[in-house]
């Protein structure tokens, strides 16, 4: 009786200290805000990526994410590199800290192209952060390289290539100014209709049109008289003067012709041979004053520019006052 009573209370006892131990390691299981101070102790990436794992369905798992979020921030801002910030953002997508590593990312990137000083760094840090505070000193620091890259090439393509990406720069009335001028030494060296035209309708309103037009003048005359030479007809001779009323080359007089004979002579007025004794005829042009030109009366008379009609005679038979006209209006070419 008594070995059995003996064993019963062993029993129970067992139980009881099985009971309690289970119900130890249970308060142990459930005791999520114990194990989160822990974590914050250790302020480590594990520590707190342990408690996640142990407890997943806490309402600590939020803050313990944002630990471990401002854990790889801080690391990122002590070793304040590219590298580091880069890292953390692949790591992190959203959040107050993801806005400020990528700031931050954005200063480091900006000093560091400041440092190099190149056209590639900043076309680098551009393409990267095109919206950003310091795209506008960026910009104008690519602009002022760029600048100093054209006038050290100093030639059409450079100042072209400036003005197509920086139109409203401060350097800009300063290079237009000096692409006009090679554009100009280039088409007085080529002295070609084709570049003087390609000129003026680049630059119609620069100072150096006036010459421009002057010597595309010239090469429109030039090319239009020699063509006139091949046609070599009055139709021809008449139509360049309209093209190039301003021309030395040929003169036309327009208006009434009047023909009057300078040198007398002796012979019957019916002689057939009149018109063939080498006379001179004086012309004049109404409208034209001051015009005069001696032509044989022979081709006066052939052209029909003159007729004539006898005045009279001295006692010898000179003939004193020989005249004529063609009343019709005409163009002279002289």
């Amino acid at each position: 009786m008594i070995v059995k009573i003996n064993r019963t209370i062993h029993a129970r006892v067992f139980q009881c200290c099985a009971v309690c131990l289970l119900a130890v390691l249970l308060a142990s299981c459930s005791n999520p805000e114990g194990d989160f101070k822990k974590a914050e102790q250790a302020n480590t990436e594990r520590a707190f990526s342990e408690f996640i794992k142990k407890h997943a369905d806490s309402s600590l798992v939020a803050q313990a994410k944002a630990r471990i979020q401002k854990n790889a921030y801080e690391e990122a801002r002590k070793a304040a590199t590219v590298a580091s910030f880069e890292g953390f953002l692949q790591r992190f997508q959203s959040g107050e800290l993801v806005q400020h590593a990528k700031r931050e990312l954005e200063e480091i990137e900006f000093a560091e192209a400041g440092k190099l000083a190149t056209i590639t760094s900043w076309e680098s840090f551009l393409k990267q952060h095109p919206q950003s505070t310091n795209a506008s000193p960026a910009r104008q620091a690519l602009s002022r390289l760029e600048y100093e890259g054209a006038v050290k090439a100093n030639d059409i393509a450079g100042y072209e290539s400036f003005l197509a990406k920086y139109p409203e720069s401060t350097n800009a009335g300063t290079v237009r100014k000096t692409l006009t001028q090679l554009e100009y030494a280039s088409a007085a060296k080529a002295n070609d209709i084709p570049a003087y035209e390609g000129f003026l309708a680049k630059h119609a309103d620069s100072e150096l049109a006036t010459d421009a037009k002057r010597r595309l003048n010239t090469q429109l005359e030039e090319r239009d008289w020699n063509q006139v030479l091949l046609k070599n007809s009055s139709e021809a001779y008449l139509s360049f003067y309209r093209g190039h009323t301003n021309t030395d080359r040929i003169k036309v007089l327009t208006g009434t012709v009047r023909g009057e004979l300078v040198y007398g002579f002796t012979a019957s007025p019916l002689s057939s041979k009149l018109l063939n004794s080498g006379m001179q005829v004086t012309l004049t042009i109404d409208n034209n004053s001051g015009f005069t030109e001696q032509v044989a009366a022979e081709d006066a008379a052939r052209w029909n520019l003159i007729t004539y009609s006898i005045a009279g005679y001295t006692a010898d038979g000179q003939a004193i006052a020989m005249t004529g006209q063609n009343g019709e209006e005409t163009s002279y070419l002289r």
